[in-house]
């Protein structure tokens, strides 16, 4: 298929186009609920964003270039997607800036148990939790565990004698007051475990 020089400027600008839109409406939201709300990633870095970005592109080009007959497309069009994507910029800016605010939070990606009983410890995992002599809090609703380790990935927590018995969320904050995301935890009785 032979295309003009004017044919496949527009099938490239189409293609950046339509790959931005893939971006930050699919890719963007997906990194969110996998690394900041179900925890499967702890982080996608700078670079496997970039790799996601050109491979998207380099199929969207292809499909374009090569798709038959070639597209047409009006001035009407054009001037559509020059004002969606100018929209996709500015919420995407948004986007980052609070993005970036989540990433100084502290991040739960695993405790050790899903219950505990006093005097138990657990294990939590995860970033930001804050340096060893910055320790903060643990706590499930309001009852505090004791911390017998802190560290920026890694805390172990001794539970308390309860007032009662109860399933709730157990978060982390570090000592400037940031709070993780909650994790199940249930705070059993222990003459139940008999």
């Amino acid at each position: 298929m032979n295309l003009s020089f004017w044919e496949k400027l527009k099938t490239t600008f189409v293609s950046i186009l339509e790959t931005i839109f893939l971006y930050i409406l699919i890719v963007i939201p997906a990194e969110y609920f996998l690394t900041e709300y179900f925890s499967v990633f702890p982080f996608l870095s700078g670079d496997i964003k970039t790799a996601i970005f050109i491979v998207i592109l380099t199929i969207v080009f292809v499909i374009n270039y090569f798709s038959v007959p070639p597209k047409k497309f009006s001035w009407l069009f054009f001037i559509i997607v020059f004002i969606l994507t100018g929209s996709s910029f500015f919420g995407h800016k948004k986007y980052l800036k609070y993005y970036n605010e989540l990433q100084s939070y502290p991040k739960i990606y695993n405790v050790s148990d899903e219950w505990g009983v006093q005097a138990s410890l657990i294990s939590i995992e995860g970033k930001n939790f804050g340096p060893t002599w910055q320790p903060g809090l643990v706590f499930v609703d309001k009852i505090e565990f004791r911390v017998m380790y802190w560290s920026p990935f890694l805390i172990v927590a001794e539970q308390p004698v309860p007032p009662k018995f109860f399933k709730g969320k157990l978060y982390v904050q570090d000592a400037n007051n940031k709070r993780s995301n909650g994790w199940s935890f249930e705070i059993k009785d222990p003459d139940l475990l008999k």
